[in-house]
């Protein structure tokens, strides 16, 4: 099944979030999904806590299979770090598809 149609199934089967968070109208969530796949990178706002920056990170088959997330602390413009976001995902989905079944091991340093 593509990643398209398992949204839309969610959609249809009228998934409902499990926090009080209200969940975004269709219109919108396609959008999200649409520019997250342009950029490769989603900023996303929460309610009442801290933004994350998320990038997606692909298996041997170049499936999404997670997602790598950083909370940005207050004070730091969340596209300050995005291309550091976006570079580990990056760098972890090429060591995935280098050895299907291998744990990747990446280390970040400042």
């Amino acid at each position: 099944m593509q990643f398209e149609e398992f949204v839309h199934e969610v959609l249809v089967a009228g998934a409902r979030p499990t926090s009080h968070v209200p969940a975004p109208s269709t219109d919108r969530l396609r959008e999200v999904l649409a520019d997250a796949r342009r950029s490769g990178l989603v900023v996303s706002p929460a309610p009442d806590g801290p933004l994350m920056v998320a990038a997606p990170v692909c298996g041997p088959s170049g499936i999404v299979v997670a997602a790598l997330a950083l909370t940005v602390p207050d004070g730091i413009e969340p596209r300050s770090v995005a291309p550091v976001v976006r570079a580990t995902a990056q760098r972890i989905s090429r060591e995935l598809a280098g050895s299907p079944g291998r744990v990747a091991t990446v280390s970040i340093t400042q």
